[in-house]
């Protein structure tokens, strides 16, 4: 099988596999191991692309340097907002009885 027909097969995969989200996916077949290059949304993307890569017609290997584009990643951190506490003069342990502040040791 030609590598052009190869290519062609893996870009039909990967639009179905992805309802058409993977636009910017360059698809190259030397001798049937494709190299996929471009920029994906997110990483479910990226592995779909690779997963229907594989799964073309004609195709022995894949090697994916897709990336991710920047700034649509989740954010892993969320920012808080800072409280103030009152803290009363009186401090409670477990099983002793409370302590004022005056109370503690100098």
């Amino acid at each position: 099988m030609r590598d052009s027909v190869i290519e062609q097969w893996v870009l039909n995969e990967i639009k179905l596999a992805t309802n058409g989200r993977v636009k910017e996916v360059c698809v190259l077949s030397l001798n049937g191991v494709i190299d996929l290059k471009g920029t994906v949304n997110g990483r479910a993307d990226r592995l779909a692309a690779h997963n229907a890569a594989e799964r073309a017609k004609g195709v022995v290997a894949v090697i994916n340097h897709l990336k991710l584009r920047r700034g649509n990643r989740v954010r892993s951190r969320i920012r808080l907002k800072r409280q103030v506490v009152s803290a009363s003069g009186t401090f409670h342990f477990a099983n002793r009885k409370g302590f004022s502040s005056s109370q503690v040791a100098k």
